[in-house]
């Protein structure tokens, strides 16, 4: 007995594993008791009730993650009510036998609410295996064997919803995946109803007849076919084979029916008497009208007319055979068999008369007069815009529109005498030939001249030939200071020489550059390409490059000698770019720089950047080393022989920066021990670090032959971890020191078969056996609520195997059983077994909506039928009225006075359609909404179409008009759109004003008129009196016009604009407007004579001739343009100019300038060929030896002022200067070749020399073989920088040891003996150390600093440091201090553990794959520990709060911490010690906090507790956790000071602990520093 406000405990305490137990006992015997125990099972945490016998009645689990999962065995009755606040769970998916949850009440009713909060639904799910029926049954006890009752279950067998009595008949039926509903019985709809798919009256196993009625007795009966945006609206009246389908509309006696004949497959539209009106063939659309066929508005006066009698057709308007949108030929014929067909077309009083051929674009419109098989054609070609004559084979004239240039087929000759004429131009060859001189152009024709000579595929030649004893000349004349140029052109390559009239030179250029010029007088010649010399061009001795100044030669280079004197240096240096020195071998030998000096002295190698840093690489005689040095150090020094590599820096691998790809350093040994070594100098650290980007690992591997143990820093998780390289055997979190072991946890007996479970993750609840609410014996109303506040709350129901699931809801004979579907607040839908009445009702609050008779089937409904919803829904829709046996009907009854109406309605654009079936043939009629007309189809054609408001009416199969159907008056073809008619075609009349035109067009292909005769046949144009009668033919916008001008008494040709050609009817004078061209083939016209006086022509042109005397000339000249002389050779064919003489004599070009003149001459009486200024020869050359005689200086390159090489006359010596490269040998030269320079008494130096560039030597060699560079005292050690071709390798040697060897890409290096580095070592690639059969050792050490040894990567690779040992052996990482502690982590391949060992005891041993861990003295866990494997510790385990300074209350642990921090740092660093900010929701617990950790050390006066308004209403403060702090009285804890809280306005929304005032509470800003409470749970 406790007093006052204290609790009364009995507290039943044991060792831990132990059992603390209370007992309830009866004794029934000595020996075997009846109890009840109660107990803590300490091994699995759980609280059990239980008969001491092993059976346990109820079991609750105490620890995560299955905190409350409570278990119970048997049934559970509550008789009052329970409380679950998550899920139930009832059997389990491992529990076999039936089971139930039964709410009974024995005197009132008993009630199941599902009830959800907030926006969330309410479900109640009953779900069984895959074939199941889940079911729920509204029953009222009949008596104990046979309950009448409703079932409304899902047929898992059909998928379907049905609603049945349980004893084999169903009411209703709704298809799953097709939403089908049927109704068994009659269905009576009152009112109205919506039906959201398809509704079928009657069906395919239903016989007797079927109709579907509306009817009224006093108003309106409708059935309105509504269809959805851009659907269309149906209906479809369907009759078996042979039938007839019909729609009637009646009125008293009178009726019009539109039938579907289904015996002859016609639709008809007949009267009562079954008369035929009109009748239409489907596919073919064939109509045959009975009576005439009138069209136009006056039925005393058509527009149009077919006489049923005679066949004669008249129109008042114009005829349009065709059209624009109608594609394929169409023809208009007029033709008789016995007598004359003709065209008239007859102009009234002052009109003209015009027949007018159009075509489009790139078509002809032609008329053709044939007789017989003879035939002349005139046309107006589209493709070439040319008015034509022709003979149907041959062009014979041909004008085009515009300029009308004429074509006349066949030669052309001028001259009094056709058989000796002065001027010819043959069609057949185009040769012109004229007896006289020519001359083109003239001292008086302004302008510039040219003649042309022109071959499209052979030689274009002009040939000067004199008679005996002349020369022959062609001279070329430009005034004073202008050029005279003679041009050879190829393509468009072209080669000009001139006499540069303003520079007076001779010149050879090539149109844009000058090749070659010569100066007048002195000789001087500039050459600006290549210059070669030697017999063979392809293989010169000597050459000099224009474009970049290089030389190339095929002997030796030799400059200074052995007798000559003073230093000699080659200098090879750029102002802007880079110089460089290229050595490149043939064949099959090496490529070598060799740098000798007397014994003793140094040879070198200088690598410098003008006024910069200079590296050398020196073989230093006098002491017999290799030395890469700067200014002032050796940076490297390395020793023949061994090997030796001195360092003064620092050694890195990966570059300064790292570089791409991965990197290696590998000390290898084959016979011995490999070690690195780190040794730092006094009062400095010794470091390996490995250093890795962030999220990526650094890695120290431990390998014994394919065993490893990985140590590493995990990146993307911030873990120590220890592997096995397949499994995590230990990780340690950074900052909590929270530390995971690879292990396994098992929790409960049984955890297979657990008979209740419940999930602490989701508050589920699962139990093996039945769940009972209430029982027989229980009176008053018994409910089971399922309820969230704001989630969803379902009640599932699943049945295993092919067993049922179901509800069952079962009441009191002539009682009602419901289930009920409401919305808080607002309305119920209820579903009711009415026991009373025996019906299936769906009812709303105050009325029965749907009632359904059971046995009968029969529905009734309140309200109106809508099938598709009240606002539509996706998806087609149906309703259908079927019989086997029997008339199916649509009934529409109106009530008196009320119309009856059937009405489709469909969206704007969309169709209402009535379909007449008959088997699978249908008529349609269909008011077409996209085009605004009434149709009748036979469902793949337009048979019949009637436009709205015009009246217009399209027909598509053929139209017969006259009594006789097999002899029409007139026929209108469907199928190509042809009409015949018997009688004539009239097209207006005498007495009709107006123009009138008849036009016959296609959309795509000809269109014609034909007149066809067996005497005559003609096409007359009437117009009146000095009016014009006209023929147009026109192709798309162009036209030629034929017409009789009366008027003027001429024929014309035109071609609208301008007139082409004109011809007098009396004297027959021809006028032609354009170039008149004359040959066979008009595109290669034999003589083209423009109207700008141009003659082309296609064959030779002779002036004079063999047998002509005199001289003859041929003169182009401009007064004041330029005048040329053009020779064009064809494709592969040369043009040449030729000049030819007797012989002996001279045939010369000249150019002249004014006065001053170049001569190109062939002096036949030398035999040579020469270009002179006409007083001085300044070249010639020899025609058979080649023999060049120059005047003056040569130089070469683009720029005579700057060239690139040049010969220059400097007294005794000479000199040659070259801008470019010099090639001493070449690609095509054998024999050994050098380039040397020396000096008998002075230094000989090479200098490379850049300007804006770098500066290189190059060496180069064939592949597989070497390129070199030897620095070599005479007599005295030689030091060798070798590419060695046939390893790949830059190797650095001596005469008989290779120090230093690097492998191209990787940059892997091998350094033959020590390396010693004095700083930083850098290796871009993998560095090897060692290979050979001894110890080897690479050490970093410092006398005075820090030694490290990074292991770097790049970009998000990993970084490793491997260490690898034979197989059995033992790899280790040793952290040593000089004289002091050691460490080792090693990998023992002997038995295969991972040890942490300090020399003496293994401190801690891993075992892989199983995760087994042997620690050797205490083991502290800051948080969760989880081991996989086994755990041996030879020492103290420290757990839950213990370590670390965290206090332990009764279910908490508290931890202070004194560094200061603002409120979110703090839940920061409590959340990394896996807690929380303290939630102190007692005066208890926040006493305890209070107490027990106000002596911590650096304790301040105020620390963070996790108390906040900043997550809800200001002043309203809540827990971080979601916990609520009650008292006794239900009222919200809390420990404010005075005043506290003090913030209405946001700036204070975080809560502080004062320790010096008993632990009371005050408001503060968040984001002020403070110590801080941490609490977790135990």
């Amino acid at each position: 007995v406790s007093e006052g406000t204290s609790d009364a405990l009995v507290m039943v305490e044991t060792a831990s594993g132990g059992r603390p137990m209370i007992v309830l006992a009866e004794r029934e015997n000595a020996t075997s008791p009846r109890e009840i125990q109660l107990f803590n099972d300490g091994v699995d945490d759980r609280f059990v009730i239980g008969d001491g016998v092993g059976n346990e009645f109820i079991s609750i689990a105490a620890t995560f993650p299955s905190i409350g999962h409570t278990e119970m065995k048997g049934e559970v009755v509550m008789r009052s009510g329970a409380s679950i606040l998550q899920d139930l769970t009832i059997g389990g998916r491992n529990i076999t036998g039936p089971r139930s949850a039964t709410i009974r009440s024995g005197d009132d009713a008993a009630k199941m609410h599902i009830v959800s909060e907030g926006t969330s639904d309410a479900f109640l799910t009953i779900e069984t295996a895959s074939g199941g029926r889940p079911m729920i049954v509204l029953a009222e006890r009949e008596n104990a064997t046979s309950p009448r009752e409703i079932q409304l279950f899902n047929d898992g067998v059909d998928d379907r919803f049905v609603i049945g009595d349980g004893v084999g008949n169903e009411f209703l039926s709704i298809q799953a995946d097709t939403a089908y509903t049927q109704v068994t019985g009659e269905a009576l709809f009152s009112s109205g109803a919506t039906i959201v798919s398809d509704l079928v009256v009657g069906g395919y196993d239903i016989r007797g007849p079927r109709k579907l009625q509306v009817e009224s007795s006093d108003d309106l009966a409708e059935v309105n076919i509504v269809a959805g945006r851009g659907s269309e609206a149906h209906l479809v009246i369907r009759a078996p084979a042979n039938q007839d389908s019909f729609v009637t509309l009646a009125e008293d006696s009178h009726s019009i029916n539109l039938v579907r004949d289904g015996v002859s497959n016609r639709f008809l539209i007949t009267d009562e008497n079954a008369t035929e009106l009109i009748s239409v063939s489907p596919s073919s659309g064939d109509m045959v009208l009975r009576g005439e066929l009138k069209i136009g508005h006056d039925e005393d006066a058509p527009n149009f007319i077919v006489d049923q009698f005679t066949g004669d057709v008249g129109m008042q308007g114009d005829l349009v055979v065709g059209g624009d949108n109608q594609p394929g030929a169409r023809a208009a014929t007029i033709q008789s068999r016995d007598s004359t067909a003709k065209m008239s077309i007859i102009s009234g009083n002052s009109s003209d008369a015009s027949m007018l051929l159009s075509v489009p674009d790139s078509g002809n419109a032609l008329i053709t007069f044939t007789e017989g098989t003879d035939s002349f054609l005139m046309l107006n070609e589209g493709t070439t815009k040319r008015f034509k004559i022709t003979d149907g084979t041959e062009e014979l004239l041909s004008i085009t529109k515009g300029d009308g240039n004429t074509y006349i087929r066949g030669s052309l000759k001028i001259g009094h005498d056709e058989a000796n004429p002065m001027f010819v131009a043959d069609s057949n060859n185009g040769d012109t030939t004229m007896r006289g001189d020519m001359v083109v152009g003239g001292p008086y024709i302004p302008g510039a001249r040219s003649m042309t000579i022109r071959s499209q595929d052979d030689t274009a030649a002009l040939h000067l030939i004199s008679g005996n004893g002349s020369d022959s000349e062609l001279s070329v004349l430009a005034g004073q200071g202008k050029n005279a140029v003679v041009t050879l052109a190829e393509g468009s390559n072209r080669f000009h020489l001139l006499n540069d009239g303003s520079d007076d030179k001779f010149i050879l250029s090539d149109g844009s550059n000058e090749l070659l010029g010569i100066r007048r007088g002195t000789g001087d010649t500039y050459v600006r390409g290549q210059l070669k010399v030697g017999r063979d061009p392809t293989n010169p001795m000597f050459v000099a490059e224009s474009s970049n100044g290089d030389v190339g030669m095929q002997g030796d280079l030799t400059i200074g000698g052995e007798r000559i004197r003073g230093a000699r240096a080659a200098t090879i240096q750029s102002k802007d770019a880079a110089a460089s020195l290229h050595l490149r071998a043939g064949g099959t030998s090496d490529a070598g720089i060799k740098v000798t000096s007397p014994q003793g002295r140094n040879t070198s190698v200088t690598l410098k950047e003008t006024n910069g840093t200079a590296f050398h690489i020196i073989n230093k005689g006098f002491v017999d080393r290799l030395v890469i040095a700067d200014n002032t150090h050796d940076l490297m020094v390395i020793t023949p022989v061994v090997g030796d590599v001195r360092h003064r820096g620092d050694f890195t691998v990966g570059g300064e920066f790292g570089s791409a790809g991965p990197k290696a350093m590998t000390i290898r040994s084959l016979d011995a021990a490999a070690s690195l070594n780190l040794i730092s100098a006094n009062q400095s650290n010794a470091e390996l670090k490995l250093a890795a980007p962030t999220g990526q690992d650094a890695v120290i591997t431990l390998a014994e032959g394919s065993n490893r143990f990985h140590l590493l820093n995990d990146g993307s998780d911030d873990r120590f971890i220890l592997t096995d390289g397949s499994n995590e055997l230990l990780g340690v979190y950074r900052g909590t020191g929270d530390t995971y072991v690879r292990g396994q946890l098992k929790v409960g007996r049984d955890p297979t078969n657990p008979m209740f479970v419940a999930e602490s993750s989701n508050g589920d609840v699962g139990m093996q056996g039945d769940l009972t609410i209430g029982g027989e014996r229980i009176r008053g109303a018994r409910a089971a609520t399922i309820q969230s506040k704001d989630a969803a709350a379902s009640l599932h129901l699943r049945a295993g195997g092919t067993s049922d699931a179901g509800i069952k809801v079962t009441s009191p004979q002539g009682r009602n059983t419901s289930v009920t579907l409401k919305e808080t607040n607002g309305t119920a839908f209820h579903i009711i077994n009415k026991g009373f009445v025996d019906r299936l009702v769906i009812a709303d609050n105050t009325h029965d909506l749907m009632v359904i008779t059971p046995v009968v089937g029969d529905v009734r409904h309140r309200g109106d039928f809508t099938v598709g919803g009240e606002f539509g829904s996706a998806g087609p829709k149906a309703m259908t009225i079927r019989s086997l046996d029997a008339a199916a009907s649509l009934n529409l009854i109106s009530a008196n006075q009320s119309n009856a109406e059937l009405k489709l309605a469909a969206p704007t654009g969309q169709d209402a359609v009535i379909t007449l079936a008959e088997g699978s043939n249908r008529f349609h009629l269909l008011n077409d909404g996209s085009d605004d007309k009434f149709i009748l189809s036979d469902g793949s054609n337009e048979l019949l179409g009637i436009r709205r408001g015009t009246g217009d009416t399209y027909v598509r199969g053929q139209l017969k008009v006259g009594r006789d159907p097999t002899n029409p008056m007139f026929v209108a073809e469907s199928s190509n759109g042809d009409v015949g008619m018997q009688g004539d075609l009239t097209i207006g009349g005498e007495r009709i004003r107006g123009a009138r035109a008849a036009t016959i067009q296609s959309s795509d292909s000809d269109a014609s008129l034909s007149i066809i005769a067996n005497v005559d046949a003609s096409m007359t144009l009437h117009a009146a009196r000095d009016r014009l009668a006209t023929i147009t033919m026109t192709e798309g916008n162009h036209s030629f016009l034929m017409e009789n001008r009366g008027a003027d008494d001429q024929f014309v040709i035109t071609d609208g604009e301008h007139v082409l050609m004109s011809m007098n009817r009396t004297t027959g004078n021809t006028h032609f407007r354009g170039q008149i061209t004359t040959g066979i083939d008009p595109f290669k016209p034999a003589l083209l004579s423009n109207n700008q006086g141009e003659t082309q022509m296609r064959g030779d042109l002779t002036i004079g001739g063999a047998h002509v005397p005199g001289v003859r000339s041929a003169t182009i000249q401009s007064p004041d343009g330029e005048a040329s002389l053009h020779l064009i050779g064809g494709n592969s064919s040369n043009a040449f100019l030729e000049i030819e003489t007797s012989a002996n004599n001279q045939a010369s070009l000249d150019l002249y300038e004014g006065d001053n003149v170049f001569s190109i001459a062939n002096v036949g009486a030398e035999n040579k060929f020469v270009v002179s200024d006409g007083a001085v020869r300044l070249l010639t050359v020899a025609r058979e030896t080649g023999h060049t005689d120059l005047r003056g200086e040569l130089q070469i390159g683009n720029d005579w002022t700057n060239p690139v090489f040049a010969v220059r006359d400097a007294g005794s010596t000479g000199y040659t200067v070259m801008r470019g490269d010099l090639t001493v040998g070449g690609a095509n030269t054998t024999g050994e070749r050098a380039a040397t320079i020396r000096s008998n008494d002075s230094a000989a130096s090479l200098n490379v020399i850049s300007g804006g560039g770098n500066a290189g030597v190059v060496i180069s060699s064939p592949n597989g073989w070497d390129s070199w560079i030897t620095l070599q005292e005479n007599n005295g050690t030689a030091f060798h920088m070798v590419n060695d071709g046939v390893e790949n390798q830059f190797i650095l040697a001596d005469d008989s040891t290779k120090l230093l060897v690097v492998e191209p890409l990787t940059g892997n290096t091998q350094i033959a003996g020590s390396v010693d580095v004095g700083h930083t070592l850098e290796v871009r690639r993998d560095m090897l150390v060692g290979g050979t059969l001894h110890d080897h050792t690479t050490t970093v050490q410092s006398l005075d600093g820090t030694a490290d040894l990074l292991v770097q990567s790049g970009g998000a690779n990993d970084a490793s440091l491997v260490i690898k040992t034979p197989r059995n052996q033992t790899a280790a990482i040793s952290l040593q201090e000089t004289d002091g502690v050691e460490i080792h982590l090693m990998s023992r391949g002997a038995n295969d553990t991972f040890v942490v060992s300090d020399g003496a005891m293994d401190l801690l041993t891993v075992y892989p794959n199983t995760g087994n861990m042997v620690v050797k003295g205490e083991l502290e866990v800051n948080n969760i520990t989880t081991i996989r494997g086994n755990l041996t510790v030879y020492g103290d385990i420290y757990s839950h709060c213990d370590g670390h300074r965290w206090e332990q209350g009764s279910k908490h642990c508290y931890k202070h911490f004194p560094n200061v921090s603002t409120f979110n740092q703090a839940r920061l660093t409590c959340s990394k010690w896996h807690g929380y900010l303290a939630s102190l929701t007692s005066l208890e617990e926040n006493q305890f906090a209070h107490d027990a950790v106000h002596w911590s050390p650096g304790t301040t006066d105020e620390v963070w507790i996790g108390y906040s308004d900043a997550q809800g209403s200001q002043m309203e403060f809540e827990w971080l956790t979601g916990e609520i702090a009650v008292d006794g009285d239900q009222q919200l804890w809390e420990n404010w000071a005075s005043g506290s809280p003090s913030d209405e306005y946001g700036e204070k929304d975080c809560a502080l602990m004062h320790y010096g005032s008993s632990g009371l509470w005050r408001d503060e800003s968040c984001m002020l520093k403070h110590g801080f409470i941490c609490e977790r749970d135990i």
